[in-house]
């Protein structure tokens, strides 16, 4: 009896495919539940469980048609990581890396987590100096400004509002000004002037054209 019973849990294994089992997941991510989908399209109730709960997310259409986005700082642990960027690839993740040098307008935390952070702590060490004359800040006290600053600015409306002030969501391309792109100046004047490792672009700088002599 046990022989026969392996067997025939053997054959109702192999009795679905990968083709029922993507239609079960699409039946699910369309709202149908999960024991509804197995019994209709005769795949194990407990497998589609597991891939819909992202086991092996790959498998499911509306990641295919929607995707995800990932935005990253260019740090090397994320522009030189083969393994993130292939799992990324696996998973319908999109990994766009911000510029450089454009964090602190362009990346949601720095606009406004990092920098509400660093001055509610700011006016957390000046509050306490100026209650506690004559006295020092130590390692007793950090925490608690710490902490005060922390539930200030770390909260669910400031991250929100990073995307928003950002343009990323909604998207908005016009939301800097053109004060904003200032300090880029430099920098394409000096991409004009040509690679500054050239040995040949200071007498470029430097040469004076010669005016042409007039044949008679």
């Amino acid at each position: 009896m046990e022989g026969k019973r392996s067997r025939r849990g053997q054959t109702q294994r192999q009795s679905w495919n990968e083709d029922n089992m993507k239609k079960a997941l699409e039946a699910v991510a369309a709202g149908l539940g999960k024991k509804t989908a197995a019994r209709q399209f005769g795949v194990p109730v407990m497998t589609l469980k597991r891939r819909a709960f992202g086991k092996n997310i790959s498998a499911t259409s509306h990641l295919k048609i929607l995707g995800m986005l990932l935005l990253l700082d260019g740090h090397l642990s994320h522009t030189k990581n083969l393994n993130v960027i292939i799992k990324a690839r696996e998973n319908f993740v999109t990994i766009i890396c911000l510029p450089p040098h454009t964090l602190h307008k362009l990346q949601p935390l720095d606009v406004k987590v990092m920098c509400p952070l660093s001055h509610h702590y700011d006016k957390g060490l000046e509050k306490w100096l100026t209650n506690h004359p004559g006295h020092v800040i130590t390692d007793y006290q950090v925490s608690t400004i710490f902490c005060e600053a922390y539930l200030m600015a770390c909260s669910p409306k400031n991250a929100i509002k990073g995307f928003q002030n950002t343009g990323i969501h909604h998207y908005n391309p016009d939301i800097f000004i053109e004060e904003d792109f200032a300090p880029a100046k430099t920098t394409d004047e000096n991409s004009e002037n040509g690679d500054p490792d050239d040995p040949m672009r200071m007498e470029r700088l430097t040469h004076t054209p010669q005016p042409e002599s007039h044949k008679l």
